[in-house]
């Protein structure tokens, strides 16, 4: 890993302490807690060949260092960095007996202290030491993995493709209750990675039958998976068939078990973002009220309100707080970058993007909804995605740069509405038939579509019209188009 405790370094008699003071003078070497880190990526790539053409000098430093570390055998005694190099001297002799307990110390450590990323980055790392006939360790491994993948918001992530297939081949060596139990478990997962893929009739269509059993009193898990799964179906109710439709799911489940942290924290946050354009300072006493929550749980058994961070910033800019949203949406991206939340941190600079706009501070803003976009291009976070994108089309027609030609620009709002489109069809087609539709972000969205692309000189009105919009919406849509002159982003961000 290109890293070796200071304490081994001071005690080899065979480096100098010059020699490793003037690495660190150029940048080749670094001090990374107490360990010596090299910053070069080549290096480490020859460290790997090193270790595999000359294995018996490898062996020899490894044998060396395991005598080194036999002096203290409690973790809790050990410093991180002599557990991890320990991890890696018992890995690499294939003593999965000794390394697994301090697998098990160290990856407790990091999920507890919420450093997901390096968390994950030991799963592969288990796998290799727990018996592969081992079920309830398999299971339990890979439940934690997933688990992590859906905090940082990227169930649908390709590094999880190996998880799911493990734990299908897993199920598939359970019997009876135990079976249905892990079943349910593994829906869950497959429905949060459908969800964060937009694809909401499959995440609805595996999470049905377990509210519908649920709601008639059939499931009871102390675990709480069931209040987990019964969110997923609420929140694809949602974005098929509206918020209203979407509300009266989380009061039934509310009625049903109030005491479900599950149920109060989603059902607030639903609540808080209906709120956010008609009466921001509503939305934002739920928000407080959600942080509330977590204050008070204070366990690391509950992932922290990370969506929430950003809605602050969110309701404070529906407020006309601009100031405050930066504050807000500041605060969220140090959290979010501390705990490695990074889809989350895209919608952050979206949200200080748009505030800085209102400020008057177009470099800063363009620079946010740039790295607003690029962040949540990245982590294929398409159900937000489309909203960066859009507000930055409007900066850049508004204010433009040497960034973007007019070319460039048409392209990515085609790209955008494309996006739009395979999110949103099935839903405005359930939505556009209710009374308050010309109300709803969706038809606010079309219109800044066909404005934009009238002033991009394309054509995405006519689409619009044939198919998103109801024929009784065409003329006082088009309507709205002539009338929308005013270029102020303040008015017209996602």
């Amino acid at each position: 890993e290109g890293r070796i405790p200071y304490d081994f370094v001071v005690n080899d008699s065979f480096i100098h302490e010059n020699i490793i003071n003037d690495l660190m003078q150029v940048n080749f070497l670094i001090m990374d807690g107490e360990c010596l880190t090299t910053a070069n990526t080549l290096v480490k790539n020859k460290i790997k060949e090193y270790s595999n053409h000359y294995k018996y000098n490898t062996r020899k430093a490894a044998i060396s260092l395991e005598e080194q570390l036999q002096v203290i055998s409690d973790p809790a005694c050990m410093r991180i960095e002599t557990i991890i190099c320990k991890i890696n001297v018992l890995t690499y002799f294939q003593k999965n007996a000794e390394v697994l307990p301090l697998l098990n110390f160290y990856m407790h450590k990091l999920w507890k202290e919420r450093q997901y990323t390096l968390f994950l980055r030991y799963i592969d790392r288990a796998y290799t030491v727990i018996d592969e006939k081992d079920n309830q360790s398999i299971l339990k491994l890979t439940i934690s993995a997933l688990n992590t993948w859906v905090i940082k918001k990227q169930s649908n992530a390709s590094e999880a493709d190996h998880l799911f297939l493990r734990f299908e081949i897993t199920l598939q060596r359970l019997k009876n209750k135990e079976k249905t139990f892990y079943q349910m478990v593994y829906d869950y997962f497959l429905s949060k990675r459908y969800f964060k893929n937009c694809s909401f009739k499959d995440s609805l269509k595996i999470t049905e039958k377990y509210y519908l059993s649920y709601i008639r009193g059939e499931i009871k898990d102390e675990e709480q998976w069931i209040d987990r799964i019964c969110n997923v179906f609420a929140l694809s109710v949602k974005e098929l068939e509206g918020n209203e439709a979407a509300l009266k799911i989380f009061q039934e489940l509310m009625i049903k078990n109030e005491d479900s942290f599950y149920f109060k924290w989603e059902y607030l946050s639903h609540r808080q973002c209906m709120n956010f354009y008609e009466n921001p300072k509503e939305s934002l006493h739920d928000i407080n009220l959600i942080l509330k929550m977590f204050k008070d749980v204070n366990s690391s058994t509950y992932p922290l309100p990370y969506h929430e961070y950003v809605d602050k910033a969110v309701s404070a800019f529906c407020a006309k707080e601009y100031e405050n949203t930066v504050i807000y949406a500041n605060d969220a991206i140090t959290i979010l970058e501390s705990n490695g939340i990074i889809p989350s941190l895209g919608r952050a600079y979206n949200v200080r993007g748009c505030a800085q706009v209102c400020l008057g501070d177009i470099a800063s803003a363009e620079a946010s909804l740039k790295e607003a976009c690029f962040i949540m291009d990245e982590t294929r976070y398409d159900l937000f995605g489309w909203r960066g994108s859009l507000n930055l089309i409007q900066l850049e027609v508004y204010y433009p740069s040497k960034d973007f030609t007019i070319a460039a620009l048409q392209q990515l709002l085609n790209k955008t509405y494309q996006k739009f489109y395979n999110i949103y069809a099935d839903k405005l087609a359930v939505i556009s038939k209710k009374e308050d539709f010309i109300k709803t972000r969706e038809y606010f969205a079309l219109l800044m579509f066909g404005h934009l692309s009238k002033l991009l000189k394309i054509n995405l009105t006519e689409n619009i019209l044939h198919t998103l919009l109801p024929d009784r919406y065409a003329e006082f849509y088009l309507m709205q188009l002539k009338q929308m002159n005013d270029k102020r982003i303040k008015h017209t961000a996602f």
